[in-house]
Formats: C-alpha cells, sequence, structure tokens
C-alpha cells in the first residue's frame, strides 16, 4: 500500500530463467506475494518438451517457435473486454466472424488461477477474466499469414530412439518422451563410446541401422560437448546423405554460435535453441499475463500443442465450423497441416484437411479423432 493515498499497489512480476531444477524451491521461498511475483522458467522443461513432442511429429518446435514470435500468428491477452456474462462458444463466434481479421479465442486466464483455461463452450465469461487469443501481427511489407514449411510425413505411434549425451544427463528428457510416446525404445549412446571408435562412421551407422533407429536425439548441455556433438552429428548428416533413409534428428547445443555453425534449413535436421527462450522472455516484459499462457503450454503438465488426424461432420469442413465443434470437447483449433506447409490462425472460411493443429489437455490419446 502507498502510504499516501491508501491505494493498493499491484505486485512486481519478476522472471527467472534457471538452469538448475534445484533452484527452483530456494526462488520461490523468497516471494513475497504483496510485493513481487516470482515466475520461474526451467530452461530443460521447456526444451524437453519439445523435443519429445516433436519426436511424436517433425517440425512441431518449430510451430511453437513461430507461435510465439512477434511477427505473422501471435498471442495477445485482453484484460479489458465487454464480453461479461456472455458464453465462451458466442464470443469465440464473434471473433472468428470478421473475415477479413479473424482471431481465434484461446481460451481464458481466470482470477488466482494463473493458467491457460479452456473451458467448455458454455461458460460464462466473467469480467475479470482476462482473454486469451491468436491474431495475425502483421509486419509493413507482409499481407500474409506468416507459413512454416514442413515435411509431410505420417505420424509413427512407435519409434526406436537413439539418445546421444553423457551418462549423467537426462533421466529427466527420459521420462518426459515416456509421458507422450509410451511405446517408444529408447538406446542410449555416449560420446565416449563414439570418440574411442577408429572409424566413428562405421560405428555410428552400425548402430543406426543395428536398431532400426527412426528418430535421433543429441544433447549437448556445455561447451566441452558441444565439441563431440557437433562431430558426431556431422557423421549422422554425412550417413543421412549417403543411405537417404528418412531419419529425423533433433539437437540441443549449448553454444549459440555452435548452433549457428551447424544451423540446417532442413525440419527433419532441427536445432532445438534458445530462440524460444529469448521470445518468451521478450514477450513477458511486455506483458507478464504472457507467463501464464506460456508456462502451460510448455510444462510438461500443461497443455498440449499438437497435430492430429480429424475426420470433419458432413458438409462442415469450414475451420470456423471445425473450431466450434471441437470445443465441445475442450479443444482450441489454431490451425492446419496442408501437404508440406502448416497455416496458423486461418481464415474462418478456408476449407480444412484432415489434419488439424489443436491445443490440448495433456496426456490426450494422440489417435486420429472422427466425429
Amino acid at each position: 500500500y502507498n502510504n499516501k493515498s491508501e491505494t493498493k499497489i499491484n505486485p512486481m512480476n519478476i522472471c527467472v530463467l534457471v538452469n538448475n531444477r534445484n533452484s527452483i524451491e530456494l526462488i520461490k521461498s523468497i516471494e513475497d506475494k504483496d510485493k513481487f511475483i516470482i515466475h520461474i522458467i526451467y530452461k530443460y522443461e521447456i526444451l524437453y518438451k519439445l523435443i519429445a513432442q516433436s519426436i511424436i511429429y517433425t517440425g512441431l518446435s518449430s510451430v511453437y517457435e513461430e507461435l510465439f514470435s512477434y511477427e505473422g500468428p501471435d498471442i495477445k491477452i485482453e484484460s479489458k473486454h465487454n464480453h461479461s456474462n456472455s458464453k465462451f462458444i458466442d464470443v469465440a463466434s464473434k471473433y472468428l466472424s470478421n473475415i477479413a481479421d479473424s482471431k481465434v479465442l484461446m481460451g481464458v486466464i481466470k482470477k488466482d488461477k494463473n493458467l491457460l483455461y479452456i473451458p467448455n463452450s458454455d461458460y460464462i465469461i466473467e469480467s475479470e477474466d482476462k482473454l486469451v487469443i491468436l491474431y495475425t501481427n502483421y509486419t509493413e511489407n507482409e499481407k500474409q499469414l506468416n507459413i512454416s514449411k514442413h515435411i509431410a510425413e505420417e505420424t509413427q505411434q512407435k519409434n526406436n530412439i537413439l539418445l546421444i549425451c553423457n551418462d549423467s544427463q537426462n533421466n529427466e528428457l527420459i521420462d518426459i518422451i515416456k509421458n507422450y510416446n509410451k511405446e517408444a525404445k529408447i538406446i542410449r549412446m555416449n560420446y565416449n563410446e563414439i570418440d574411442k571408435e577408429n572409424n566413428k562412421y562405421k560405428f555410428v551407422s552400425n548402430k543406426l541401422t543395428k536398431e532400426d533407429i527412426t528418430k535421433i536425439i543429441l544433447i549437448s548441455e556445455d561447451i566441452d560437448t558441444d565439441v563431440k556433438a557437433i562431430n558426431t552429428l556431422l557423421i549422422i548428416r554425412q550417413f543421412i546423405t549417403k543411405e537417404n533413409p528418412h531419419i529425423p534428428v533433433l539437437s540441443l547445443i549449448n553454444s549459440i554460435e555452435n548452433r549457428e555453425l551447424i544451423k540446417s534449413d532442413d525440419i527433419r535436421d532441427f536445432i532445438v535453441s534458445g530462440n524460444l527462450i529469448g521470445m518468451l522472455m521478450a514477450h513477458a516484459a511486455f506483458n507478464p499475463d504472457m507467463l501464464y499462457v506460456f508456462e502451460d503450454l510448455l510444462s510438461k503438465n500443461g497443455k498440449d500443442i499438437i497435430i492430429k488426424k480429424y475426420k470433419p461432420i458432413e458438409h462442415e469442413n469450414k475451420f470456423k465450423d471445425t473450431y466450434l465443434n471441437l470445443l465441445y470437447n475442450n479443444e482450441i483449433i489454431i490451425g492446419y497441416k496442408k501437404d508440406d506447409t502448416i497455416v496458423l490462425n486461418p481464415k474462418p472460411n478456408e476449407n480444412l484437411t484432415d489434419e488439424i493443429i489443436v491445443i490440448t489437455n495433456n496426456n490426450i490419446n494422440l489417435k486420429s479423432y472422427s466425429n
């Protein structure tokens, strides 16, 4: 409280990025919610979730990055609105009625809940609810949707995953992978195993062939391991180029300079970077409420963005129709996939394909959904 005016002063929001999970409880212990609210972002929980989900569907990591960038599809929060006492489905329908400037109502942030809440269609919006909206943030020179290129592939429910890392790493990553893909077989390989081989290419290629590997994950979380990880990645790229197998590679490299050095335009060869973390921090500086959305979408126990099969009701193939239909299942559609292209925040009257992008609750069945 301000002693002079006796008016309440809103607490300051503080965003803290941590690399070590053990630091979280210590930081929480110093929080004073009357003076400041601490938002803790655990870096590796976010990056590991991106990796785990990308195993289910190649290219999903770049969907997150595009969604949280400042150009093209973007998220905003409206705390002042005139939709009090209206049904969620009616408000959502109004946002989708403007064909020239469509907006997708993704959910609400309820008072004292501090997370993205996807209500049922008949939920009555309260005055203190904050509306979370997907819209298209055009640049001056760009008057069309920002579209991400992706490879066309069938979603595999079972994978043989080669995880290359240090022995001390990534039990946490394995737990998250299993959370999303319970049938996955995970084969570990240590960088030291590769280093001691005279013919490293032969050793790695034999491993990939013998184990019938369908996905590869390389993890390097320190500068010393970066060199080994890059050398291994170059061997894998050589094998893929020579043998031409369809094996997506997900790499987490510590150094920014090293990430740029080995950057690839092939979505099958994706470098999971800290760009998403930087975008998150930038959004948080502009509007702290965005942290509630990010924390819910990017934590392992929060909501998920997934790509899945969908069979629409006959004669209801438009984006708006599908949005209103899926809302009854507490799912929010935000885009669709067509061939090798992903479109976010499409026009309400656009026809959909049989693959859609939705926000859904964690641990939902990832198999095809039909109505």
